[in-house]
């Protein structure tokens, strides 16, 4: 990052085909690295953690203990639920970071504290 910003507009600049032949592969390395570290089925998961999962996507999920919300759920939903809170949460991600604070990287703090 502190390459592109210090070599100028010239690194920023893509033409279509290069963007989105970048917005592919970044795509392609989300996927491989998500499908690495996400727990499809979160049920051995300590209640704990299910829970703070479900509270961390309010507003996109019903706020229900997981017993009950698995009850809901159509089967195959319910077994694969853990992929379905990581694409939600990493959705939920980039709008905040990107979307909503789309030069958050450029304020000069290390974190949202600071």
């Amino acid at each position: 990052m502190t390459s592109l910003i210090s070599s100028g507009l010239a690194e920023w600049a893509f033409d279509p085909k290069g963007l989105k032949q970048f917005h592919s592969a970044m795509k392609q390395l989300a996927y491989v690295w998500t499908r690495e570290y996400i727990i499809a089925d979160i049920t051995p998961l300590p209640a704990y953690h299910i829970r703070r999962l479900i509270t961390n996507v309010e507003g996109f999920c019903a706020q229900l203990e997981w017993t009950s919300l698995r009850g809901v759920l159509p089967p195959p939903a319910a077994d694969h639920f853990g992929e379905i809170l990581a694409e939600l949460l990493i959705d939920i991600a980039v709008h905040e970071r990107l979307f909503q604070k789309p030069f958050w990287y450029l304020d000069g703090k290390a974190g949202p504290d600071d």
